[in-house]
């Protein structure tokens, strides 16, 4: 894998000092600056160009909703994890519509931190394993109608699967069927839904009630 440009955007100097230099061992990773805030993060980021940003959610001058918020719309190539000490699902949700890439805590492990990177750099997302309850809710029974008439409850049982970070091969394990047939399902949904990735499409179905 090339390098992938990674900025930081932290207020606690000791974390974001040990993140850098927790990310400068990661192989594929190149830091190409840490900042304080959002509004610094996006200074950085108009001269410099960027990958990945890790960004917290508490931070003065510019918190990281509002952060995430700019860098889908103005950078929406940048894949954005979100590392917070905060277990709320409040938290957890805001960020998941807004459309971040990976949500972790402030404790991960550099093992999950690197898989992290790679599964977004891939197009794909990571929730960190803490957050999985919040996903793993049963899909809810007051489905809005129009979701009830045009997604099965075939593609409602995969879209939970997705929602877990399930690969297509997995899903296919799950439900035994083949990985082809997944494959077409999940084209189907995000067609349906008008989403074209992952990310989106969770974001999708929490906006429109189909994940609890």
């Amino acid at each position: 894998m090339d390098k992938l440009n990674v900025a930081v955007a932290e207020d606690h100097e000791l974390f974001r000092t040990g993140l850098v230099s927790t990310l400068e061992e990661v192989d594929c990773v190149r830091v190409i600056g840490d900042v304080e805030n959002g509004e610094e993060l996006l200074k950085l980021i108009s001269k410099k160009p960027v990958d990945i940003v890790f960004t917290d959610i508490k931070m003065p001058v510019m918190d990281g909703f509002e952060t995430t918020k700019i860098l889908k719309d103005k950078f929406p190539n940048i894949k954005i994890i979100v590392m917070t000490l905060y277990d709320e699902e409040d938290y957890f949700k805001k960020m998941i519509e807004l459309g971040v890439h990976a949500y972790i805590l402030k404790n991960t492990g550099k093992a999950d931190l690197t898989r992290a990177i790679h599964l977004i750099s891939e197009g794909k997302q990571y929730i960190a394993e803490e957050f999985l309850p919040f996903l793993t809710k049963q899909l809810v029974s007051g489905l809005n109608g129009d979701y009830n008439e045009h997604l099965t409850k075939r593609e409602l049982e995969i879209l939970q699967y997705i929602s877990l970070g399930l690969t297509n091969s997995k899903i296919a394990e799950k439900l035994f069927i083949s990985k082809k047939t997944v494959i077409n399902h999940r084209t189907n949904i995000m067609s349906k839904t008008g989403t074209k990735n992952s990310a989106s499409l969770i974001s999708y179905a929490y906006k429109h009630n189909l994940i609890n």
